[in-house]
C-alpha cells in the first residue's frame, strides 16, 4: 500500500468503530457524520488489509480451494451454475498460474491472458466476486 492508501485505511478504521447510535438525531442532524461512518465501514469491507499480499497455497485452501478430482494438481474455488452439473471455477496449479474451469465443457485457460492479472489476494477476491464464486475466509 502506498502512503495515501495507508492514510485512508487509518481514517476509515477510526470512523468505522464509532457508534452510529451516537449520531442519530433530528432529521438531517449529523447526517454527514453518519454517512461518513457508513462509507468507512463499506470501504473497509471492500478493501481487505491483506489485498496486496501474495496468494499462498495455505491461504487459498482457507478460502475454500479444493481439488476437483483425484490426481488433479490444480486447486479451485468454485460455484455451481445450477444446470447440467456445471461448475465454474478459478484455479491454480501449484500457485504458478491461474485458469478458469468450466466443468460442462471441460474448458481450461479459456481466458488465460486475463487470468495473468491475478497476482495478489485482492486480485483473486475481485475475480471471484466478478464470477460470483464465494470465498470462505473472512475478509480482514
Amino acid at each position: 500500500m502506498n502512503d495515501n492508501e495507508l492514510e485512508l485505511r487509518a481514517a476509515a478504521n477510526r470512523l468505522a468503530v464509532l457508534d452510529l447510535g451516537e449520531w442519530q438525531g433530528p432529521e438531517g442532524d449529523c447526517a454527514d457524520m453518519r454517512a461518513g461512518i457508513m462509507l468507512a465501514r463499506n470501504w473497509i469491507a471492500e478493501h481487505a488489509a491483506d489485498d496486496d499480499e501474495a496468494i499462498t497455497k495455505e491461504w487459498f485452501v482457507e478460502q475454500g480451494a479444493y481439488q476437483l478430482y483425484d490426481g488433479d494438481e490444480t486447486l479451485y474455488v468454485t460455484c455451481e451454475l445450477g444446470y447440467d452439473c456445471n461448475v465454474l471455477g478459478v484455479g491454480s496449479w501449484n500457485m504458478q498460474g491461474w485458469c478458469i474451469h468450466n466443468s460442462f465443457h471441460g474448458e481450461k485457460d479459456a481466458v488465460a491472458g486475463i487470468m495473468d492479472a491475478i497476482k495478489t489476494r485482492g486480485d483473486l477476491r475481485k475475480w471471484c466476486k466478478l464470477l460470483n464464486i464465494p470465498l470462505k475466509g473472512a475478509t480482514p
